[in-house]
């Protein structure tokens, strides 16, 4: 088995970069898919008939169900992220440097975002199913 050369080394670094990001943009839209189909179901059962008797019943596994979704999507993007940096901080050391190592806060401002619209949504979708009678 030949040893990788440091040009190869570095595109799989690269590679992996690119890899860990998309996982993150993923996991964030995934979140806000499975968000909007939970609300849809809550307007779909609001619509109906029944309402009033199923909704106390089905208030607790909504809510769980929206934490659930919340908290599966940070630990995706805290592990990719973790992932991610480490890659940067190879990336940093294969060019001596050059490409610049992360550090916190300003390598990841984005997922900071998304953890900041994450928990502002989970606060306002759980008082907003608290909230509904």
């Amino acid at each position: 088995m030949s040893a990788v050369s440091e040009t190869e080394r570095y595109r799989i670094v690269c590679a992996r970069i690119d890899l860990h990001h998309q996982k993150i943009v993923d996991s964030f839209s995934l979140f806000i898919k499975l968000a909007s189909a939970l609300a849809a179901g809550i307007v779909w059962l609001r619509l109906d008939d029944k309402w009033r008797a199923t909704w106390p019943e089905l208030r607790g596994f909504a809510i769980g169900l929206f934490l659930l979704i919340a908290l599966g999507t940070v630990v995706l993007i805290l592990f990719n992220l973790l992932a991610w940096w480490g890659y940067c901080r190879a990336e940093s050391e294969l060019t001596g440097g050059k490409a610049p190592a992360p550090s916190f806060p300003r390598s990841c401002k984005q997922e900071l975002t998304i953890f900041v619209i994450i928990v502002a949504a989970s606060v306002l979708g759980v008082c907003f199913m608290m909230g509904l009678s």
